[in-house]
């Protein structure tokens, strides 16, 4: 889950009374029973539930909090070195498919290949 108090629509300071308020409303809007040909609203209510079980024990609050503080300190990197060394093996797989005797002929004498 990524962020329980998005998923209420409620903020960080939240009271532990204002996070009952607020499942109580979104269970409303998603039960299952009012909407029974939704396959999204029974996902989005597992969904408030678990995140109704985070926000209301202390404990695991604290925990998914630390979570989402370390998510925002860690730098995003685009490249990672796992890619890179994916990438470099495809093109080495690319390189050893290539018939270098008669496709590097073509390329010389500038025809197209099928």
């Amino acid at each position: 889950m990524e962020n329980a108090y998005e998923l209420l629509g409620v903020t960080a300071d939240v009271t532990a009374d204002d996070v009952r308020v607020a499942f109580r409303a979104a269970v409303l809007v998603h039960h299952p029973d009012r909407n029974a040909l939704s396959v999204e609203s029974h996902e989005t209510m597992l969904l408030i539930q678990e995140a109704y079980r985070i926000l209301i024990d202390p404990r695991l609050r604290a925990a998914h909090d630390s979570q989402i503080r370390s998510r925002r300190l860690k730098p995003v990197t685009k490249f990672s070195t796992t890619t890179f060394a994916q990438s470099r093996r495809d093109v080495v797989a690319c390189l050893r498919k290539f018939n270098w005797g008669t496709q590097a002929r073509a390329y010389r004498g500038g025809l197209a290949l099928a």
